[in-house]
């Protein structure tokens, strides 16, 4: 079966025209998120949902209380479906925009650097890592997030399937070998979540980062915080999941983590305690300006 390219955009016009542009999660709701997003946003920040799709979670913010919100999406289809399911949050905004292109003609070349105070990904990272460009794309968009909330007080929120020895090579611009040892973190975060129940809001670590990186380690953030979230349904730690939404599992299974380590090893231990553990959660990545 051929791999799906998530980063494609003509796959995601036939997907949202097949499916009527219903609303769809990718990997955690909104609601799901706010005991997270709550301790880092604030409703005067200049917020941008990156790849919003036909999420909800826009809208969620709106509903409460959050009315300087930007919703984009390469789909252009999809953002004016969005816009006029949306149209009684007035001061709510839809664009169609490609955060990842490039070149003086691209759309986003026009957005002043600092426009943006947070920005929001659920799941668009994870997408751009499956394109057959060596991670150009992916490393693209990171540069172009961070262009965007240069000088800002808010965060770059990254919720993913991808667990940090993917991911954090892309945040981070660094191979993995040179990654820092995150095991202890991962251990004691797993022994917590051996008693967690229910889905992510009731999970009491969740604003308890699993892992923090700070100073040199960061960069170019200033910190990064690895929070693990659990995964709607899930009702133990060592409990095997069969996710309902096979497209996530189709996606994580056709993932292609582009990195430039030139094929160097994980730290021993490292990568399985983290496998384990995203067997149960996604992953919330904090990047801090």
């Amino acid at each position: 079966m051929a791999a799906i390219r998530y980063a494609s955009p003509e796959y995601w016009q036939q997907r949202y025209k097949a499916t009527s542009y219903g609303a769809f999660e990718w990997l955690q709701s909104g609601s799901d998120l706010w005991p997270l997003l709550e301790n880092l946003l604030h409703p005067d920040h200049e917020i941008l949902v990156a790849g919003c799709g036909t999420s909800r979670i826009g809208p969620d913010l709106y509903e409460r209380g959050f009315r300087r919100v930007t919703n984009v999406d390469s789909c252009t289809a999809c953002v004016e479906s969005q816009a006029a399911r949306w149209a009684s949050m007035e001061h709510m905004d839809w664009s169609a925009l490609d955060l990842a292109a490039v070149g003086p003609d691209a759309a986003v070349s026009t957005v002043e650097s600092g426009s943006f105070d947070a920005v929001l990904d659920k799941a668009l990272l994870d997408s751009l890592v499956t394109a057959p460009d060596s991670g150009v794309s992916a490393r693209r968009y990171v540069a172009t997030v961070r262009r965007l909330i240069d000088g800002s007080a808010g965060p770059f929120v990254v919720v993913s399937h991808g667990d940090p020895t993917a991911r954090l090579q892309l945040l981070l611009r660094t191979p993995a070998a040179a990654l820092p040892q995150l095991q202890h973190a991962t251990e004691a975060l797993a022994a917590r979540l051996r008693h967690a129940r229910g889905r992510a809001s009731a999970l009491a670590s969740i604003v308890e980062p699993a892992a923090e990186l700070a100073g040199p380690l960061a960069q170019p953030w200033r910190r990064v915080r690895v929070f693990a979230v659990a995964k709607p349904a899930v009702t133990s730690y060592s409990a095997d999941e069969e996710d309902d939404q096979e497209d996530e599992d189709d996606e994580e299974d056709d993932e292609d983590d582009s990195s430039d380590d030139g094929g160097a090893p994980d730290r021993p231990g490292t990568a399985s305690a983290w496998a384990a553990l995203g067997s149960a959660c996604h992953f919330v990545y904090v990047c801090d300006v």
